[in-house]
């Protein structure tokens, strides 16, 4: 299914999903690098602290490590006990993704938040895959999908009204 975006985000209307820990990846053959994965996701975890922006932490079932962060869930799924109800209790439509397994952990929860009407931005710079195959075809289905792909500094950018704010002021502290 084919979903466009309508409207564009904003920092009132946005919460940021973070996907899997970046941690315990022995293979990477990502566009991505490893470091500059762990980079980008740490970038937009301070801003969406620094902003008030609602933040969700999934990791997938078999993991074994806890994310250590206080508002995680276990979960791949809409329909998992906690996802569904951790989306709609931020109250906002756009939903900024990240994950460190794209093809595998990511697909499914951002391609499902947009079958429920939200808009999804996935960060491709802070996201990555064990396989460069897996990573294009999961760039390409969630492209078709209707999710906008987009960069960590592109994202914040946009989600800055103006640079003189308190959320300019945070996006630059993060940026530079």
């Amino acid at each position: 299914m084919q979903h466009t975006t309508t409207q564009s985000p904003d920092i009132g209307n946005t919460a940021l999903i973070l996907i899997d820990e970046p941690t315990n990846h022995p293979v990477w053959h990502g566009q991505t690098s490893l470091q500059a994965l762990k980079h980008n996701t740490c970038v937009l975890h301070q801003f969406a602290i620094g902003t008030g922006m609602p933040i969700i932490c999934l990791r997938p079932q078999n993991s074994a490590h806890p994310t250590g962060r206080h508002h995680s869930h276990v979960m791949t799924t809409w329909d998992g006990p906690c996802f569904k109800q951790a989306c709609l209790a931020t109250q906002k439509r756009h939903f900024v993704i990240a994950g460190a397994t794209t093809e595998s952990h990511l697909v499914g929860p951002a391609i499902q938040a947009l079958d429920h009407g939200f808009e999804v931005h996935v960060m491709q710079d802070a996201c990555g895959a064990g396989h460069a195959i897996d990573e294009a075809l999961a760039w390409r289905y969630l492209d078709r999908s209707g999710a906008q792909l987009r960069t960590t500094r592109t994202m914040v950018a946009e989600l800055v009204d103006h640079w003189a704010s308190p959320v300019g002021a945070v996006a630059f502290s993060v940026l530079m």
